[in-house]
């Protein structure tokens, strides 16, 4: 499968269009305009669709996954 530039921002501005139908929301979130989110995304997706895409979770990490200790953020520095 090929990679698409920019593929993630244009499938999380369809689907979260969908999802929401409010162009305002979505290009605040996508930091565009509301008729730029209106005029590439309206009916590319349903809500159905975009309710399935948000909801792709990871697998469980592995067993071979060491967990690190968090950082304060004076320790980080």
């Amino acid at each position: 499968m090929e990679r698409k530039t920019n593929g993630l921002r244009h499938a999380f501005c369809t689907y979260h269009f969908a999802a929401h139908a409010n162009e305002n929301l979505t290009a605040q979130q996508a930091g565009n305009s509301p008729a730029m989110i209106h005029s590439h995304y309206k009916g590319l997706a349903t809500k159905a669709e975009a309710v399935k895409w948000f909801a792709v979770m990871p697998a469980k990490s592995a067993k071979n996954v060491i967990p690190l200790p968090a950082l304060t953020r004076k320790q980080a520095q």
